[in-house]
């Protein structure tokens, strides 16, 4: 073979090795071709065709359930109505059939509260419960009416000596499944301004003795309605999976190889 022909031979052969190489790499964008005659692509969806798909969850996962308090398919058992006795507010609290979420049992609260006065509907619990493995507290919930004050009480201590912690909130604007989840931080629920330590965040979630959603009204308005209270439980954050790790690339590991036999194969010739 004569030298300009070798020469060439080899240059060709080491073009072609290190353009799989620089594929490999996965630095290659090729512009998109334009149909003569065609309307030219705008310049932003050109650079979507020409930008590298970017793996990753494309919808982001909900959080996860760890521990069910109340779902009422049993009844209501342990739900008890508290009101303000020195005065005439009413309240009721119990298991209603084919009112919660897809039909199922639900807790139906109704209350009339009285000016200046106060209802709940309260589970106690005779041994604090360790809720500690959620990071909050959520339910769902419907309301007769939007926009109506509640609250969202979690009690700490003992037993014999409750603390009280308290989230206010509204009744939401109603969707189309008829109930919307609600989900109460530990952080968010603040010691009772009559307690000791008021407004202090709630830390003892891992000694709890009750949970109460309560109702109260202003000092010049009679406060009547009804909420309905389904699937109260602790919740976490979601855990992503880990994306698998393959070591280095493939493209990294082959390209010192191409160019070793590029260099190895013009050597021979």
């Amino acid at each position: 073979m004569q030298p300009s022909v070798q020469y060439r031979v080899r240059g060709v052969l080491t073009v072609f090795l290190l353009t799989i190489s620089f594929l490999l790499q996965g630095n290659a964008h090729f512009p998109p071709v334009e149909v003569p005659g065609s309307t030219p692509l705008p310049p932003e969806t050109q650079a979507e065709i020409a930008a590298p798909e970017i793996a990753g969850p494309s919808v982001p996962l909900p959080p996860e359930t760890v521990l069910s308090i109340d779902d009422f398919e049993a009844g209501s058992k342990g739900w008890t109505a508290f009101r303000d006795e020195t005065t005439i507010t009413t309240a009721t609290c119990g298991a209603e059939q084919g009112t919660g979420n897809n039909g199922s049992v639900s807790l139906r609260i109704d209350f009339s509260v009285t000016p200046g006065s106060w209802a709940t509907c309260a589970l106690l619990f005779d041994t604090p419960q360790d809720w500690s493995v959620g990071e909050w507290l959520a339910f769902d919930i419907h309301s007769e009416k939007e926009f109506q004050p509640f609250n969202v009480i979690v009690y700490g201590g003992t037993p014999d000596s409750r603390e009280t912690y308290i989230q206010k909130r509204e009744t939401p604007v109603e969707y189309m499944t008829g109930y919307v989840t609600i989900m109460s931080m530990w952080k968010e629920l603040l010691r009772a301004e009559w307690e000791d330590k008021a407004g202090s965040s709630f830390a003892q979630s891992g000694q709890v003795t009750g949970l109460a959603f309560g109702f109260d009204a202003g000092p010049d308005v009679l406060y009547t309605s009804s909420i309905w209270i389904d699937d109260i439980r602790l919740e976490k954050s979601p855990t992503y999976p880990e994306s698998p790790n393959f070591g280095p690339c493939l493209s990294s590991i082959l390209l010192p190889l191409v160019v070793m036999g590029a260099a190895w194969t013009l050597r021979r010739k």
